[in-house]
């Protein structure tokens, strides 16, 4: 039998809808079942309390739950506070942030990612999960880039924020550090004139840049280029979604090296 949630707790938690709070405690928040499955399986050692709306209790049948000894429950009312889903699954899990400060001795070889200003949380934790499956190593995030560990994000992405290196704030000197100490090849997608993307072969030392839809790759970025990438259009359409078209670019490069 689970035991209630503290009324302290609860407002702590909630605050953690915020990301003063979420930056303050070091905590974020994790909401639907695949996503808890995927933290317990693959970030243990960082999952704090596991809650779940009352009557709700059978979501522990799918759970390693031995793996959190805190845990609790809340009325449906209480959890719709914790979460900013339409229609919660009524589980989530309070796990603690990793360190998302860049070194550069944590870049591995490639491919890597970087976005600048993804501001939408759908499409970043799009991307994030899709990095997750083609196994890039780390996904770095300019400054004014939405909060990787916003709810919308950490639900976009299922999980794969447990999985994936994110490195924040990461701006031109930074990358200029990556491309001269670490001897990566900057690939930056480029709608005008790019080099067919079937054509381009890619290397171990790879970093992939994409800008926002509403803004692109700002010209500082681009500059640092290598090569520019275009995803040939077949049919009708402006443009690419921005998580689609670095799916896209994800899988070629990964298995055209």
């Amino acid at each position: 039998m689970l035991k209630p949630l503290s009324k302290n707790r609860l407002k702590f938690y909630q605050k953690l809808n915020q990301k003063k709070y979420r930056d303050q405690e070091k905590l974020y928040l994790i909401s639907g079942l695949r996503a808890v499955q995927s933290a317990l399986e693959n970030d243990k050692d960082n999952c704090i309390e596991l809650i779940f709306e009352e009557s709700k209790e059978e979501l522990l049948l799918n759970l390693e739950t031995s793996l959190v000894k805190q845990q609790s429950t809340v009325s449906s009312k209480d959890f719709k506070s914790l979460s900013d889903e339409k229609s919660p699954q009524g589980i989530c899990l309070v796990a603690k942030k990793p360190t998302t400060d860049f070194e550069l001795n944590k870049i591995k070889n490639g491919p890597i990612l970087f976005l600048d200003r993804i501001s939408d949380p759908g499409n970043l934790g799009t991307i994030i999960r899709s990095a997750a499956w083609f196994g890039i190593g780390a996904v770095l995030l300019s400054p004014g880039s939405a909060d990787p560990f916003q709810p919308k994000v950490v639900r976009a992405s299922v999980g794969a924020i447990n999985v994936v290196q994110i490195f924040e704030e990461v701006g031109i000197r930074k990358l200029e550090q990556i491309k001269s100490q670490k001897d990566f090849s900057f690939f930056a997608t480029d709608v005008s004139g790019g080099t067919e993307l079937s054509s381009t072969k890619f290397n171990k030392t790879t970093l992939l840049m994409f800008g926002s839809e509403a803004h692109g790759l700002a010209n500082e970025y681009k500059n640092l280029a290598d090569s520019k990438l275009l995803i040939k259009k077949i049919g009708n359409g402006e443009s690419l979604n921005v998580a689609n078209a670095a799916a896209i670019i994800m899988y070629q490069a990964t298995i055209n090296k």
